[in-house]
């Protein structure tokens, strides 16, 4: 449900949120880096931070929630 409604963890949507990872890092999702062995506890949660805030509190790139939600 959450691929269908736009949270994908890869591509446009980590290049638009991650490219700053990306590039120090050198990976290519979000997912792998959530395993990755930061430096710092501060490189660490900078990456969750940010990796909660884009996958829980922004809206879903599409209206499928929206959508199931009239459905009630």
């Amino acid at each position: 449900m959450s691929t269908a409604a736009g949270f994908t963890y890869s591509g446009e949507r980590f290049d638009r949120y991650f490219s700053d990872f990306a590039a120090n890092y050198h990976f290519s999702d979000m997912y792998s880096g959530g395993f990755y062995h930061y430096d710092t506890l501060e490189e660490y949660w900078a990456y969750w931070s940010r990796y909660i805030y884009v996958n829980r509190y922004m809206d879903a790139p599409t209206d499928l929630y929206d959508r199931l939600l009239a459905l009630g």
